[in-house]
Order: C-alpha cells, then sequence, then structure tokens
C-alpha cells in the first residue's frame, strides 16, 4: 500500500558553505556523544514544512514553488555563531543563524510568499516564528557543557558575520522518518534567477 511522502522546502547550500559549516558541527561532535552531525550534503536551508504529502501532489507544489520563486534573485547570506533550540543549556538541536545580506530582505520575502502559496493548496503554516538557519546536529540526550558554552559563546561574544555564499537553488525535498540516518531525496529543483527554470 502506497504511503505518503514526508516533504518540505528548503534552499540548498553550495558545496564551499555546506562543508564549511559541517566542520563547525564536527569540532563540536568531538566533545560531545550526544550530537548526530548529518553530512555536509543533507545541510540546507529549511523554508517550509509539508509533512505528509503524497506522490500525484508534487506536480501542484512544484508549480506553486516556481509561482512563489519567480522574479527572486540568488540569496547572499551569512552564517555567523551558533544557535541552539529551545536554547543551550536544554538544546535538541544546534544551528548555524543565518542573515539575509540582500538590501531588500529577499529572503523573508520569498519564505512569506511560498507560504502563502502552500497554503492555498492546503498546507497549513508553522505557528512558531520562523527563524532561519542551517540545522547543524541533533542531541540524542542532554547536550555536553562544551557544546553549552561554546553555544552561549557564540551568542554573546562579538565575532564576524561568519561564511558567506549565494543561495540559488530552491528544493522540494523528501524524507525518510524510518531511516536510521538522514535520507533526503530532491523531488524537484526551482534555479533562482532564472525565471521558468526547474528540475
Amino acid at each position: 500500500m502506497a504511503r505518503p511522502l514526508r516533504t518540505f522546502v528548503a534552499l540548498e547550500l553550495p558545496s564551499s558553505l555546506a562543508y564549511e559549516l559541517h566542520d563547525r558541527a564536527e569540532e563540536l561532535a568531538e566533545h560531545d556523544p550526544a550530537l548526530a552531525v548529518p553530512a555536509a550534503e543533507h545541510l540546507h536551508l529549511t523554508l517550509a514544512f509539508l509533512g505528509d504529502t503524497w506522490i500525484e501532489d508534487v506536480h501542484r507544489i512544484a508549480k506553486a514553488l516556481q509561482r512563489a520563486a519567480a522574479g527572486t534573485p540568488a540569496i547572499p547570506v551569512a552564517c555567523p555563531g551558533l544557535g541552539a533550540f529551545p536554547d543551550a543549556a536544554r538544546a535538541r538541536v544546534v544551528h548555524a543563524p543565518v542573515v539575509d545580506l540582500s538590501e531588500a530582505d529577499v529572503l523573508a520575502g520569498l519564505h512569506e510568499r511560498i507560504g502563502v502559496e502552500l497554503e492555498e493548496l492546503g498546507f497549513p503554516r508553522e505557528r512558531r516564528r520562523w527563524q532561519p538557519h542551517v540545522t547543524l546536529a541533533r542531541l540524542r540526550g542532554r547536550p555536553a557543557e562544551a557544546t553549552v558554552e561554546a553555544v552561549r559563546a557564540a551568542a554573546s561574544e562579538p565575532t564576524d558575520q561568519g561564511p558567506e555564499a549565494i543561495l540559488s537553488l530552491l528544493a522540494l525535498i523528501s524524507s525518510d522518518p524510518a531511516a536510521r540516518e538522514y535520507r533526503y531525496k530532491n523531488l524537484t529543483t526551482i534555479h533562482l534567477g532564472d525565471e521558468g527554470k526547474d528540475g
């Protein structure tokens, strides 16, 4: 019997940024066995979670994403420091905050348009306030003191704006919640700045 896919919408990271962030996560994991770090190629900036999605709906979703992305240029971003959800002491997720370096707040605009388009297809928005970030690791238990201190230090001490990159690939991605490791598959890809081009 067919099962629905678990899907989300994300901006893919250039390999240079992905590997730099992955190295940051691996440094933390050396001192904290509770950290589960995904492979560099699985790092991304999530824009929307759709949850259960039937394969026959993928085409409609792809068209909605094309409409949302129409006219959107590639987005310059930086990833300064570290963060944690819900906070450093109770961390379940360690992440790299993402800062939009464009002058027109392009990232927030794209996120809003995607939300509108998906709502019209029956996918409700998340109630939590969206905070652009790249998940670097998930915790399988209580965070080690080294992780808590690293996150707090990154949040409180002045730092540079971190690694920079241009984000230009918007993707609808499926995930396998039953897999023991991260397992993602791109269902469609849209190139920002290239009107109507998708893959």
